[in-house]
Formats: C-alpha cells, sequence, structure tokens
C-alpha cells in the first residue's frame, strides 16, 4: 500500500469533521450515558460529518457538560 501526502490529508480532513465522542472502530457512541452502538445510518447522517453538532445525542453531551 503505498501512503502519500494526499492521501493522509484526505484522512486527516475527514477525521477532523467526524464527531469527537464517535467510535469508529467499535460503533459506539461515547456521548451517550450508555455507550450504545449507533446504526449505520445514524453514524453517516451525524457521526462522519460536519453536521455531527445536530445529532440529540452530542447536544445533549455538551448540555450535562455545561451543568456541571
Amino acid at each position: 500500500m503505498n501512503i502519500t501526502l494526499d492521501s493522509l490529508k484526505t484522512n486527516y480532513d475527514v477525521y477532523e469533521a467526524m464527531c469527537p465522542y464517535c467510535g469508529i472502530e467499535s460503533g459506539l457512541c461515547t456521548a451517550s450515558i450508555s455507550l450504545f452502538n449507533t446504526s449505520k445510518d445514524r453514524r453517516a447522517n451525524y457521526c462522519h460529518n460536519e453536521d455531527y453538532d445536530n445529532c440529540p445525542i452530542f447536544l445533549a453531551k455538551i448540555l450535562r457538560k455545561e451543568m456541571r
């Protein structure tokens, strides 16, 4: 496998746009209290793009963090 600077930059850009609470390998949502397994649809709609701040689970995590 050839790793080029362009492929590293692309992978980094995708990772930077993802939800910081997304369990990439496991599929677990670490923003939830119960660490539930997220569906592929949820990951595609919320976790793996820049729209993760619209996710109700992410918003609840942020609100819980602010209430402390």
